[in-house]
């Protein structure tokens, strides 16, 4: 699993612990800071997470050290998520929770209940207790997520700023929680290879008003996809040509997550309507012994899995003047489509007028005879 990381932005404060990290937050930073109580049945014994080994229908409390770092009230606002996948191929613990992957099972918020809202003096150190619940089915590989917390109050002002109250910054950051019933996943090779990455649809769309080729990639078992590098080729379906090429290293899937991979356009260019074809191989988890490589322009890699795609799709011409028009890297994108349509038009129309020029000639001939 990725090391964990410490993020912290000036207006947005937000602290983001990746799975794996072990770096907690500075007192002096932060207006208040929580610190998990590390329990028995941890198995990272030094992490700064929760890494839970449960069993099925078990019930816990997790005990997590809330502090004030501030000279006034502060307001510790707290939810649980479960872990997705975002656009860049990273897992995110604020991934929208109301299109959460249809593979998933149980979802982290259904299993733990914390204290939404929690008050603390200034200076003040307070214990919360987090309740655990493992569903009487149990866990089949690893469940994720993690706990969010906020500053409430700062929060709040910066959602009323456009009333003109002053923007406040907002503090947030996140501690990680996995729950398992085995340390080891319970997967065989054969199965990962066979169904531990999935491709669906592949669609012309946009990304941040940019013209990109979407990629829906589904990890739909309970385990990460770890240093996840994808190798992207977009060709004519009737053509050998290249027309859009990409590989993204360094990548991580969350268990039981999908997300789209965007193939981008070069700035400028635009989408033309056709029939394409996309083949995407993928490979995950680094290892020296492993079966599969892949090499760049400075190294090569072994990988434990690769997995290969071929899938064929089509852009129309409503689609390519839509995304073209939204894209404003795109000069005046010319539409062959309009102009065959345009041309058609002119030739019937022309050829219409020849045949009734012809027929109100062969009338006048007629009537003089």
């Amino acid at each position: 699993m990725k090391i964990g990381k410490i993020l912290g932005l000036m207006m947005l404060a937000t602290l983001g612990l990746l799975v794996g990290g072990s770096q907690t937050t500075e007192a002096s930073v932060y207006t208040f800071s929580v610190v998990p109580e590390l329990p028995e049945n941890q198995l990272a014994k030094k992490a700064g997470y929760f890494d839970l080994m449960v069993n099925p229908g078990a019930t816990q409390d997790l005990k997590l050290k809330y502090t004030n770092n501030t000279d006034h009230a502060v307001t510790v606002n707290a939810d649980v998520t479960t872990a997705t996948t975002n656009g860049g191929g990273e897992v995110d613990y604020e991934g929208d929770q109301k299109k959460l992957d249809p593979s998933l099972i149980a979802k982290m918020q259904d299993m733990i209940t914390v204290p939404q809202n929690v008050a603390l003096a200034a200076r003040e150190t307070k214990e919360v207790t987090a309740h655990v619940t493992v569903p009487q089915a149990g866990l089949t590989g690893i469940s994720s997520g993690a706990f969010t917390f906020r500053d409430k109050d700062s929060q709040q002002h910066a959602q009323t700023a456009s009333t003109g109250l002053a923007v406040k910054n907002v503090y947030a950051f996140q501690i990680a929680v996995l729950m398992r019933q085995q340390k080891d996943t319970p997967f065989t090779f054969n199965q990962i290879q066979r169904s531990g990455l999935q491709l669906h649809t592949v669609a012309a769309g946009q990304v941040n008003a940019r013209n990109v080729i979407k990629a829906n990639l589904q990890n739909p078992l309970a385990k990460f996809i770890n240093d996840f590098t994808t190798v992207a080729i977009i060709k004519k379906a009737d053509s050998d040509k290249t027309v859009l090429s990409q590989t993204n290293t360094d990548q991580q899937m969350a268990p039981n997550s999908n997300f789209d991979l965007a193939i981008a356009y070069a700035n400028g260019a635009a989408i033309k309507p056709g029939k394409y074809v996309l083949d995407l191989t993928a490979y995950g988890q680094k290892d020296d012994r492993g079966g599969y490589q892949f090499t760049d322009a400075a190294k090569t890699t072994k990988f434990a899995h690769r997995w290969h795609f071929e899938k064929t799709f089509t852009i129309t011409g409503s689609e390519a003047t839509q995304y073209n028009k939204a894209d404003f890297t795109v000069k005046d994108a010319f539409n062959w489509w309009s102009l065959l349509a345009v041309l058609l038009a002119i030739l019937i129309t022309a050829f219409w007028f020849i045949l009734w020029k012809r027929r109100r000639d062969d009338e006048e001939e007629s009537e003089q005879n």
